[in-house]
């Protein structure tokens, strides 16, 4: 289809061009996969192949397992389980990785910072002579963390109180975001009260500080919605306590609590859609979120068991989301293959009838009965033409004509009283073949017609004279190219072209939300695109001329969903957002 754009070809020879295509290349493509598939097996790669995640880098040595914590062994074990492939999970990128010595550098851009606050004047590591023994060590400080009275249960009020229900969506995200960063720093500012400030190590203010900057930054994430940012936001004094007793979150991308909130910011990013909550992975998000809150104190297994179970949902999710997509491609497909057959029935019976006016009851059989018979034949094989069944086909049609000035010409009546019965017999074969219990009311028209005419030739009276008509058009026109009349529009053609299928698309609706849909499929017959929501379902369908005209007023835009992990990006953030 991308090859033949340039040329402009006609709908029928693009057709062809598809049939010759299926025939002489994609005919043989079985073959050529059977005979890859024997290689792989000779060479013992096939059938050995399995759908494998690594949750966590194997262990390299026996040596090196032992000197593992029990609870990373044991997540290690989990780690090499087989899991099944999960294309919600981030994708890995080297411009976010941060080595250890641009991390530290974000410390140090924290201390320095925290040096000029008054509230830490005091703090003994800022004191030429502090007394570093009234310092908290790291068990003290978690006991202390799980002593303070935090939330256990999920509150979403700031995301649905009745105060929201009359803002407009940008205001009422405004409003939320503003609500959640009030949580996040009453949360921070409540340990801060609780444990003394001064008696807190600074590497431990640096991470509790470093965590909240993180959570912070997912409110500004632009694809999250505000349901998801006010649930995740809950994970907040759960992450802070994680990265004080493991500090190896912040530093190791592969950390089995890190890779757990990246994806849940992935997942909310495409699976959540506020008005079809129950529709995604909402509902499993909250419950897993819930029972991170009341679960967690110090072993950080729990965020190995809910990453497992979290994958097996998501990839639970996507394979039933595909195949609802593929059956409701198919269905498009379905009604676009017949829309085809019947803009082709249609093109054969004007090719033969242009320019004739037929007797009403001839017209209403061409046009009716005898073109749905073209279109399902055209349906079940579009190489039909050239066969027997096509030449009864036309030999109806061809033979109608003929008849339409029986009533004015004897001759022809002659040769349609002698005609009849055969012509009948063609006309059955299409009453069998659409499966009709009994005789079309069409066909009973037609015959009643032409019988009368044959009895009043018997009885050599006039025919009374009827109104002819021309058979109208029901049937669409076939699509031509879409020619782009402005630069502007030239280049947001090639745009949509170039578009593969699966790219994300934002639409503007009349009350000010914004509606993202995926890209699906493409019909060259009608020239349209079929969109669908995040859950496989049919959003809508729209011309490519409808298309342009919204990309080309801003009402719609061509978007690339952010797949790659959020922790990673942030810190990057974090790290130019303090050197500058």
């Amino acid at each position: 289809q991308t090859a033949t754009i340039d040329y402009d070809l006609e709908q029928k020879l693009l057709l062809i061009l598809y049939v010759l295509f299926e025939q002489n290349v994609l005919k043989d493509a079985g073959l050529l996969y059977e005979q890859a598939n024997s290689l792989f097996s000779e060479a013992g790669i096939y059938p050995h192949l399995a759908p494998v995640i690594n949750i966590q880098n194997s262990v390299s040595s026996k040596g090196d397992e032992e000197e593992l914590p029990k609870s990373a062994a044991k997540a290690d074990v989990h780690a090499n389980e087989k899991r099944p492939s999960c294309r919600t999970e981030p994708l890995k990128n080297e411009d976010f990785e941060l080595g250890e010595e641009v991390f530290r550098s974000i410390l140090s851009l924290l201390t320095e910072r925290r040096r000029n606050d008054p509230r830490f004047k005091n703090h003994p590591e800022y004191q030429p002579d502090g007394n570093l023994e009234l310092l908290r060590s790291k068990p003290e400080l978690i006991s202390a963390i799980n002593g303070i009275e935090t939330p256990k249960t999920i509150d979403l009020h700031a995301a649905s109180s009745e105060e929201l229900e009359g803002l407009k969506p940008a205001e009422r995200k405004t409003a939320i975001n503003h609500s959640l960063q009030e949580r996040i720093t009453s949360e921070r500012e409540l340990i801060y009260g609780e444990l003394d400030t001064n008696t807190i190590p600074t590497a431990d203010l640096d991470t509790i500080e470093l965590v909240g900057m993180l959570f912070e930054h997912i409110l500004d994430d632009q694809e999250l919605a505000s349901l998801t940012k006010a649930l995740i936001c809950h994970l907040h004094t759960p992450y802070l306590k994680l990265a004080i007793i493991d500090p190896n979150f912040l530093t190791d991308p592969e950390h089995i609590a890190r890779k757990l909130l990246n994806l849940l910011i992935n997942a909310g990013r495409r699976w959540v859609d506020e008005s079809k909550l129950s529709a995604g992975i909402y509902d499993h998000m909250q419950s897993l979120i819930q029972s991170i809150m009341t679960e967690f104190k110090d072993d950080i297994i729990v965020f190995e068991k809910y990453y497992a179970e979290f994958v097996d949902h998501l990839s639970a999710l996507e394979h039933k989301t595909r195949l609802l997509e593929e059956r409701t491609k198919e269905a498009t497909r379905g009604k676009d293959r017949l829309e085809y057959s019947r803009i082709e029935a249609e093109d054969v019976l004007n090719q033969h009838c242009s320019g004739i006016r037929f007797h009403p009851v001839l017209a209403h059989f061409l046009y009716s009965f005898w073109k749905n018979y073209i279109t399902l034949l055209l349906l079940r094989n579009p190489e039909i033409k050239g066969g027997r069944e096509w030449r009864s086909v036309l030999m109806v049609i061809n033979s109608i004509i003929k008849a339409n000035s029986a009533s004015t010409d004897q001759e022809t009546l002659e040769w349609l009283k002698h005609t009849l019965p055969r012509l009948k017999k063609h006309i059955r074969e299409g009453v069998t073949f659409l499966g009709m219990g009994g005789e079309p009311p069409e066909f009973s028209a037609l015959c009643k017609l032409f019988n009368n005419w044959l009895s009043k030739q018997a009885a050599q009276s006039e025919q009374p004279p009827v109104e002819l008509v021309q058979p109208a058009t029901q049937t669409k026109k076939k699509q031509k190219k879409i020619a782009a009349k402005t630069a502007e529009q030239k280049a947001l053609l090639e745009t949509v072209q170039q578009t593969k299928i699966g790219g994300w698309f934002e639409f503007d609706e009349p009350d000010g939300k914004i509606q993202r849909v995926k890209l699906s499929w493409y019909s060259p017959v009608t020239n349209n695109y079929m969109f669908i929501d995040r859950f496989g379902n049919q959003a809508f369908i729209l011309p490519t001329e409808v298309l342009l005209t919204k990309l080309g007023n801003k009402s719609a835009r061509i978007v690339e969903p952010n797949r790659f992990p959020f922790v990673d990006q942030t810190l990057k953030k974090i790290s130019k957002m303090l050197g500058t």
